[in-house]
């Protein structure tokens, strides 16, 4: 071992350690000063650092900006908060980023941004995100072989042929509308495999189930990932209207 000429290694050791221990203590500091606040209350921190918890209820990856949002306790149409995830951070995360977090609760640390409807916790790396708790039932898992239509170099499936869903006479009856968000499987063929409901309407009324009878019945080019046909997950809405 080196050591300073005229001087024990020891005291050395102890200045090291010493500003190691400042270093940590600046930065919990910096950590203690980011306040821990209700999901509901995002929204007076705007341009400020909070963390806030939620359940993810939905995501979505716009395009063409590509970053990565996970809904917190109100679909991402509604009023509410999401976290965002910068398409440049998005690898960090690992492929299918949705389906670590889908249904959890989870927590995270990042500057509030107003985003239209939404308020907006942007991260930039997974420490900045933790599953807080798991869903009572695992979230049903996707083909394995998919990637996510904001994955690094997938180009999306194109639709060809969309039909609208059958409007169940008692939903018709009780007024029921709105929005039932799926996420589907679009297969090199064009056709759509397995599909899961990402948030329900009203399972009881048989919407749900006619959504998923129409999206089976879409149609579609194939998606690619460097050129290679892809299984690929797409996500869409379909919309009941009385109108």
């Amino acid at each position: 071992m080196s050591t300073i000429r005229g001087q024990s290694s020891r005291p050395a050791a102890v200045a090291v350690s010493g500003a190691v221990a400042m270093c940590a203590a600046a930065l919990l500091a910096d950590i203690q000063q980011i306040p821990r606040v209700d999901v509901r209350e995002v929204r007076k921190h705007v341009g400020k650092s909070v963390t806030a918890c939620g359940s993810v209820t939905t995501y979505h990856c716009p395009r063409p900006q590509r970053t990565t949002y996970l809904d917190l306790d109100a679909p991402y149409w509604e009023e509410g908060v999401s976290v965002g995830i910068p398409a440049g951070n998005r690898s960090a995360f690992g492929v299918r980023v949705e389906d670590r977090y889908a249904s959890r609760t989870v927590c995270a640390t990042g500057r509030v941004q107003r985003e239209n409807k939404r308020y907006v916790i942007t991260v930039s790396e997974p420490s900045d995100l933790r599953v807080d708790r798991e869903p009572t039932m695992p979230p049903v898992r996707l083909e394995p072989t998919a990637v996510r239509a904001c994955d690094d170099g997938v180009e999306l499936p194109q639709l060809i042929v969309s039909v609208k869903p059958e409007y169940p006479r008692g939903a018709r009856a009780k007024y029921r509308e709105g929005i039932v968000l799926l996420d589907g499987v679009v297969l090199t063929d064009g056709t759509v495999g397995d599909v899961v409901v990402v948030h329900s309407l009203d399972a009881a009324s048989g919407l749900d189930v006619e959504a998923v009878k129409a999206f089976k019945k879409w149609r579609f080019t194939s998606g690619t990932v460097a050129g290679r046909p892809t299984p690929v997950i797409v996500g869409v809405q379909i919309g009941f209207d009385l109108r």
